[in-house]
This record gives C-alpha cells, structure tokens and sequence, in this order.
C-alpha cells in the first residue's frame, strides 16, 4: 500500500504548516494555515464526533479540509495507509470517517486505513514461517459491572482458529503478573505475534487505565507506564498488542496520551484500540475478522481494513432492523511507529 504521512509543524505562535509527505519522499508539499483556524477545525470536529451523529457529514468535512485546495487525497484515497502524527491534537481526530461519497475505511476493493504514529522506532518486521502465535487474555475482576462475554470474543478467535492458522493460547489470570509470567515461558525468540487483552478499560482522574484483576481476582486499575515496564522487564514485544476494551484509543483530557499511544511509545510496534465505549459483539467480531486474516498472510495494514470493512457490512444490516442503531466500526483505531505493517506469518 501506498504512504501518505503528515506531520504539523508550528513555527510560531500564530501560524501552523501542514506538511505531506509521500511514499517516503523527503520533500513535503506545505499548507499554511492560522493558529485560530487549526485549532477551531480541531475543536468543532471533536464537538461532532462525540454528539455521535452525522457520522457521514464529518467524514465529508473531514475529506474536503484534508484534501484542500491542493487535492492532496486526490491520489490518495485508495490503497493508502494515512499516516498521523500525534504529536498535535489533529491526530486525534476521526480520520477513519473520511468520506469522498463512501467511507474509505469501508471500501471492501481498495484499502485504506489511517495510521497514528507515535515514535520514530523500527523493528525489524519478517514474516514467521509458523502458524500466528497468539497469546488470548481476558479480565474480569470482582464487582466491575457489567461484566463482559468475553467467553464470546474468546469463541470467535477459537472459531477463527478452525478457519486459519493460529496457535492459540488463553491465559487464564486475568493479571500483569500472569501475563508477566506467560510472556517469560520458552526460548528467547519464541515469541507470540499477537497479545490480545480483552476487558474494561477507562479513564480514571484522567488517566488511561485498563482494569486488570490481581493475585485474588480484585481490580486493579493498570495504566501504560505499569505495562510497559512489564514488557520492557520481559524484553518480549508482539508485534501487535490488541487492547480490546472501551476509551484504549482516547487520550485523556489531562493531555496524556491514550494507552494505545503510551504503548507504542514504550516499544510496542503496532496496537489497536477503541476510540470509544463498544459493545461485546462488536469487539468479537473485529477478533475473529482480524485474526483470520492475519493468520492467512495478510499485511497488518491489509487485515485492519478488513477488520473494518466486516464491521461496516455487519453493521449496515444491523441498522435495517433499528435505524437508531449507532455504528462504532470507525471507532477500531491503529497506533504504530515505524516498523513496516507487514505479514506477521
């Protein structure tokens, strides 16, 4: 697929410059724009997306401000990952809902997926030949209401392992020790591709936590900086971390980032999350949707927009039978920093 990154640069107080760079290309095409005008976009465009409605009119907006006068999706509207800095704000808005008379994250012929990119890092990003080795936690702690199906989302991967490829193995603790533990079995390159931790997650005093259990199946609000250093003690990365619960993608308002963002940050090369509170079946879906995919070859890029494009489809019909259903395929977003978004197998 084809790279369109942009980047914000401010050289003063008052002005900012948009800055697109094209399939590693080094010289970037400029926009010039006020200070007032960045940040007002941002701000009504934020407004939107959490009123939850006029989901298509936003994608639209978005498209039309993106491409601007210079056309700069005119090439770049397919076959493209649009990759964010988020270094600014405008990373945070809903790039997913781009619309140009279809939503291009839904387009099931030519893919299309934004990126927000976090760190310069690279690793090295070769394709196993083995099945995908996938490491399935869920956290369920005593009185966290309600409590998750998260027996659903673990059937769907199972049934994705019956279709595909895939070595799947359930931790049962629902703990950062055990998944500590877990993650210290086997030879130094014996790695899983994938971590997937489904459960709830939230933002507590304005810090981005996910709601692991202890040693006695109690609560414990766990935030980046406690994650990272567990995988930072193991020194065993996956190459995609799947934090599957409610607000992973949302930065808090205290200006940290979301936990998807501190992750990468720390070291993981690719994490998925939600921008926003989704439903069990939703998240079940986009498991076995994305797992089936990667497990048969696909780039990480690729099976993302597959992801997607079977959330859209499932949701369309969902919405025949209730039209006050409210979609939330747009809210699965993708962190990363340089490594390429490759086949893991």
């Amino acid at each position: 697929m084809q790279s369109l990154r942009i980047t914000v640069f401010k050289p003063n107080t008052d002005r900012y410059q948009l800055r697109f760079f094209t399939d590693g290309n080094p010289t970037p095409q400029t926009r010039e724009l006020s200070a007032s005008e960045l940040d007002g976009f941002i701000a009504r465009s934020q407004a939107h997306y959490h009123r939850g409605l006029g989901l298509e009119q936003l994608g639209k907006e978005l498209f039309a401000w993106l491409d601007g006068a210079e056309g700069v999706l005119q090439a770049y509207s397919k076959d493209t990952v649009l990759a964010i800095d988020t270094l600014h704000p405008l990373g945070e808005l809903a790039w997913e809902l781009l619309h140009n008379g279809r939503f291009l994250c839904a387009d099931q012929i030519h893919a299309f997926t934004p990126l927000r990119q976090v760190a310069t890092t690279h690793k090295a990003a070769e394709a196993k030949n083995r099945p995908l080795r996938l490491l399935f936690m869920a956290s369920s702690p005593q009185n966290v209401l309600p409590v998750l199906q998260f027996e659903q989302e673990e059937g769907r991967i199972l049934d994705a392992t019956r279709k595909s490829n895939i070595e799947l193995v359930v931790e049962e603790s629902g703990s950062l020790s055990g998944l500590s533990e877990r993650l210290s079995y086997g030879a130094a390159d014996d790695l899983f591709d994938v971590i997937h931790i489904t459960g709830h997650a939230d933002i507590v005093d304005g810090v981005p936590v996910f709601l692991l259990e202890d040693e006695l199946g109690r609560k414990q609000a766990t935030d980046a900086a406690a994650i990272a250093e567990m995988f930072n003690e193991q020194g065993r990365f996956p190459r995609l971390l799947f934090l599957s619960g409610c607000k992973t993608a949302q930065a808090s308002e205290l200006a940290l980032p979301s936990l998807c963002a501190a992750l990468v940050d720390a070291g993981v090369p690719a994490v998925l999350g939600w921008a926003q509170p989704v439903n069990d079946a939703i998240a079940s879906l986009a498991a076995e949707a994305l797992y089936q995919r990667l497990a048969d070859g696909s780039g990480l890029e690729r099976a993302v927009c597959y992801t997607r494009h079977a959330l859209y489809r499932h949701e369309q019909s969902l919405m025949q039978i209730n039209p006050f259903y409210q979609p939330q395929w747009h809210l699965l977003r993708l962190y990363g920093d340089h490594t390429p978004l490759t086949p893991l197998v």
